[in-house]
């Protein structure tokens, strides 16, 4: 059995995932500060890239270590 530390932010839903109690989990509020032990910290909201799919990034993988054993 784990024992689960407080998840934060992004980390709620890999927690879901594994079991993890709601009551350890938290959602901030974007540029609302928060106390976490003996700091405040302001969450920011960041815009992330498109997802891309294994098999494309395989695909840069494979054409850099092409181009790595020509040069």
């Amino acid at each position: 059995m784990f024992k689960f530390i407080q998840l934060l932010g992004a980390t709620l839903n890999i927690g879901r995932g594994g079991n993890a109690p709601e009551e350890k989990l938290t959602l901030f509020e974007t540029n609302e500060p928060i106390k976490i032990g003996r700091f405040i910290v302001t969450v920011l909201p960041l815009i992330h890239s498109e997802p891309i799919k294994i098999n494309e990034i395989m695909k840069i993988v494979n054409v850099s270590i092409r181009l790595a054993n020509v040069l």
